[in-house]
């Protein structure tokens, strides 16, 4: 729910009992419920805002420890700029505003201000001094070391796709200056994962937000359980870690142009941004081929068979999450005696179909080099 208030209230420094006063008694018990406040549903509203308010300050305070850069920028400019107004659109915030505002840590108003009004972000005051008397030395660093976990996290996930507590904590501690216990990590992707990073968490897994079919990737792993995990390097780790990466293999680049050079538009972007998330699904490169080339209305056989090279030197150049992050053309070429079909699960010899469905021989393909 959004309030109007005039500037001259100084919205900035809100109290938090005026805040929870403008929501009903169900929001708040709701608000009450997300942060475990409990013995108060039988409060009449005044006396459970007088609770929220005592409980509320330190609980926040304690969300504060597995914040990440980009929620810590926000609340550092909130607290201390002189006209720390600001402004945003309740209807679309952005991944910072909606952990504040879901987290009932910020919340919506319209400010009057020289006879205009402003839809804003405010924090109530009491939270503003909670932030204010972490925020030394030590705590920026804790919010820096949060910000590596959660970028590493992700870079992980960018080619393992899926792991367990037990796996990203194997995985992730080697890449940190100090390992951390599994509680410690699970509390700050739990805190931040969602919503600055898009990692998702089903109850017993992380993964990454471009998994459509966990089921399925984690039955291929199990096919292949003496395949050994990819070995990966800190700054390949951290690369893919980063919110603006995207796939940029050659592969890619050249099927990127080809699909722009035959229709430049939005959607085609929109394809070109989730096709890692297609070359992980249970969809074969045979699969993804017919969409691709309805969508682009090719027409021309030379059209069709070069988009079809194109899909498929992608699909042999991506790290595969059914593979433990290799790329098939990866593999080959470390034991090109030891291939196997992903769709069949048996050996390929040098002189059978690719596997990667062009209609050469292995050979004469994948395996060539």
């Amino acid at each position: 729910m959004v309030k109007v208030v005039t500037e001259d209230f100084q919205t900035y420094t809100l109290p938090l009992v005026y805040v929870l006063h403008q929501h009903t008694k169900a929001d708040l018990l709701e608000i009450c419920r997300t942060h475990g406040i409990q013995r108060i549903s039988r409060l009449n509203k005044d006396d459970l805002i007088e609770a929220m308010a005592e409980q509320l300050p330190s609980k926040m305070a304690e969300k504060m420890l597995y914040w990440d850069q980009s929620v810590y920028d926000l609340m550092n400019y909130m607290v201390m700029e002189r006209d720390p107004i600001y402004p945003f659109d309740p209807e679309e915030p952005d991944d910072v505003e909606g952990y504040l505002l879901d987290e009932s840590i910020g919340f919506a108003f319209h400010v009057e201000r020289e006879r205009f009004v402003l839809e804003t972000l405010v924090v109530p005051g009491e939270f503003q001094r909670a932030f204010f008397s972490l925020n030394d030395d030590l705590y920026q660093q804790l919010v820096k070391r949060n910000t590596k976990v959660l970028r590493l996290t992700q870079g992980l996930l960018y080619y393992y796709g899926i792991l367990t507590p037990t796996e990203l904590a194997h995985f992730l501690n080697p890449l940190l200056d100090e390992p951390l216990v599994l509680d410690e990590i699970a509390r700050i992707v739990a805190e931040m994962g969602h919503y600055t990073w898009h990692i998702y968490w089903d109850g017993e897994r992380y993964s990454d937000h471009q998994m459509l079919n966990p089921d399925y990737t984690l039955a291929e792993r199990e096919e292949r359980g003496d395949l050994e995990y990819r070995k990966l390097t800190y700054d390949e780790v951290w690369q893919a870690g980063d919110p603006e990466f995207s796939t940029s293999t050659n592969e890619m680049q050249a099927l990127a142009k080809f699909l722009l050079d035959r229709r430049p538009q939005l959607e085609t972007m929109e394809l070109i941004d989730s096709f890692f998330g297609l070359l992980q699904s249970d969809l074969e490169p045979t699969g993804i081929l017919p969409g691709v080339a309805e969508f682009l209305e090719l027409e021309s056989d030379q059209d069709l068979r070069e988009l079809a090279y194109l899909i498929f030197e992608c699909y042999n150049n991506t790290p595969l999450w059914v593979l433990k992050g290799h790329a098939p053309a990866q593999l080959a070429r470390s034991s090109l005696d030891n291939v196997y079909n992903l769709a069949t699960k048996k050996k390929v010899g040098r002189n059978d179909p690719c596997p990667c469905g062009s209609g050469l021989k292995f050979k004469r393909c994948c395996g060539k080099n």
